[in-house]
């Protein structure tokens, strides 16, 4: 750990190696207090309770995948950039093995996850304009593919959400998905 880590990173650290080690049923405070050779208490001063722990765990994870996304910036083709993304969240489901069925029980309580939720999107949108720069910049796209009802935007989301799909049902390359966006973008 870097020396100038807050005793919030050291918690979240502890909770994402016992989620890397054991899974997510086995995050507790307990557990990850002793984790992270703490007090009971100094956790609960960060999180009032399990599910809390487990969302910022969760979001954080998320901040993990998402903040290598400078790297997809500076591919030339979003064929590539989608391969490179699909790379990072599985590495991501390879390393916390039930993540994605662990991320969607975690956040079907809505009433306590706003700040999380905030996070969460501040990741994806910075995905998202990642991936938008990507799709104006690569000159292989043949033209006039999106329009007023078919939109970047709209498109990004589509394969976003098809990703997460893809990967969290086991197809570890999303060839299919790889097949459609090529086939629709390039001759």
């Amino acid at each position: 750990m870097h020396p100038n880590t807050t005793l919030h990173d050291k918690i979240l650290f502890a909770s994402k190696e016992i989620a890397a080690s054991k899974g997510f049923q086995s995050i507790n405070i307990r557990a990850v207090a002793a984790k992270a050779e703490i007090s009971v208490g100094s956790v609960y001063n960060y999180f009032p309770d399990k599910l809390a722990l487990l969302q910022a765990t969760i979001a954080d994870i998320w901040c993990d995948v998402f903040h290598h996304t400078d790297q997809c910036t500076t591919l030339s083709s979003f064929h590539d950039c989608l391969l490179w993304f699909i790379v990072s969240i599985d590495q991501c489901s390879c390393q916390y093995p039930d993540f994605f069925s662990s991320h969607a029980i975690c956040f079907k309580n809505t009433d306590r996850i706003e700040e999380n939720r905030e996070k969460m999107n501040e990741y994806l949108k910075h995905i998202h304009n990642g991936m938008k720069l990507i799709l104006k910049k690569d000159k292989k796209i043949k033209a006039n593919v999106f329009s007023e009802t078919f939109t970047e935007d709209d498109f990004i989301d589509f394969v976003f959400s098809n990703i997460i799909s893809g990967l969290s049902k086991k197809d570890h390359s999303c060839s299919f998905l790889l097949k459609l966006t090529d086939k629709l973008l390039y001759d």
